[in-house]
């Protein structure tokens, strides 16, 4: 089993407010990846819905190189899900005001260490089949 993964592929993150814990997908993470141990089932709320999960797994030296490559957060948990979603990550608020991400729907940007980067449009990241079904989907 590996307790030490590092990966190169980019992942669709979702910064959502309305989540209450973080969640990584399934899918992100290597096959034979180490869980945290004796994590209890608990039931999260996304802006989607509510999703179940009994796993847990430590991000490290998380990197947003939308903001700035070389900035890294050190650690964090997130909890495993394995529902259809369009993201690979969600982002909850918790984690957003820790780290200092601030949505502005002012000027449409995400701000986060002094760089900003505009909101995506909903439909160009998960087609508007992902939007009309919101609340059947779990982002």
């Amino acid at each position: 089993m590996q307790n030490h993964w590092q990966s190169t592929k980019l992942l669709k993150v979702l910064f959502d407010y309305g989540s209450t814990k973080t969640l990584i997908h399934k899918s992100a993470l290597p096959q034979n990846c180490q869980y945290i141990p004796n994590v209890t089932t608990l039931s999260f709320q996304t802006l989607g819905g509510k999703t179940i999960s009994s796993k847990a797994f430590m991000l490290s030296h998380i990197r947003f190189p939308e903001f700035n490559s070389k900035i890294d957060i050190d650690s964090h948990i997130a909890f495993v899900f394995d529902q259809n979603c369009q993201c690979d990550i969600i982002l909850e608020a918790n984690f957003l005001d820790k780290f200092g991400f601030t949505i502005n729907y002012d000027d449409h940007t995400i701000n986060w260490v002094d760089h900003s980067i505009p909101l995506k449009d909903p439909h160009e990241l998960f087609g508007s089949n992902m939007l009309t079904d919101l609340n059947d989907q779990l982002c």
